[in-house]
């Protein structure tokens, strides 16, 4: 059933706006286009580990909690660990008392009551979690060591990052910019002082951060 609705052809669809089949049914009820659709937070958390070679394949397993006789926990005394893993995201703890605070930012499932169908919000804190969290910090210094150690030119790494991240070839005037973005961040990085493999580094790193923030990843068009 999966591999038949996938194959579909409206599930293939794009999610371009055509005007004349907009004019007809503009709430798409027919399906003559693909409803644009936001990653879930699994989804983004998973793409990220992937990008930066971290992703934990492994399957199944208990989380590493303490013995059963060492602990007791009651309902005012309630456990709040959270353990930290590179397994895909199926496999994080969820604790009915305490949500998990990005799978909720992005709207992920609640583990106190039923979801038939998950709501999608856009909201300031979720660009800020883009844009400043350790988390898409560190995936992004990652990935971007991942394109140093596998391309040498700055626009053969522009190319790779477009293809990693937007799933598509740049243009030439996208890979320009990009090219001319990391070498302007390069030279300010190693006029204050900084080394050019650092500067290198750092440079890419802004650079990738800036793409995975940005709608074309977050949106599957």
């Amino acid at each position: 059933m999966h591999r038949y609705i996938m194959t579909s052809t409206a599930y293939m669809r794009q999610s371009s706006d055509i005007p004349a089949s907009s004019d007809i049914d503009p709430n798409n009820d027919m399906f003559w286009r693909f409803n644009r659709q936001r990653l879930d937070a699994e989804q983004i958390r998973d793409t990220l580990l992937t990008f930066s070679h971290e992703i934990d394949h492994s399957v199944g397993g208990r989380h590493p909690f303490d013995h059963r006789l060492t602990y007791f926990f009651r309902q005012h005394d309630p456990f709040v660990g959270n353990y930290q893993t590179n397994r895909r995201s199926i496999y994080m703890m969820q604790q009915r008392i305490v949500k998990n605070d990005y799978l909720d930012l992005f709207d992920g499932p609640d583990g106190n009551i039923q979801m038939s169908e998950r709501k999608v919000t856009t909201t300031t804190l979720q660009a800020l979690f883009m844009m400043n969290s350790p988390f898409i910090y560190e995936r992004s210094k990652k990935i971007a060591g991942v394109l140093i150690s596998e391309q040498n030119e700055p626009e053969d790494r522009a190319i790779a990052a477009y293809r990693m991240v937007f799933g598509r070839v740049p243009t030439e005037q996208e890979v320009a910019q990009s090219t001319l973005f990391t070498q302007d961040a390069v030279a300010s990085l190693t006029d204050g002082g900084m080394n050019d493999a650092q500067a290198d580094h750092t440079a890419w790193t802004s650079f990738i951060r800036g793409m995975i923030s940005s709608n074309e990843f977050i949106y599957i068009d």
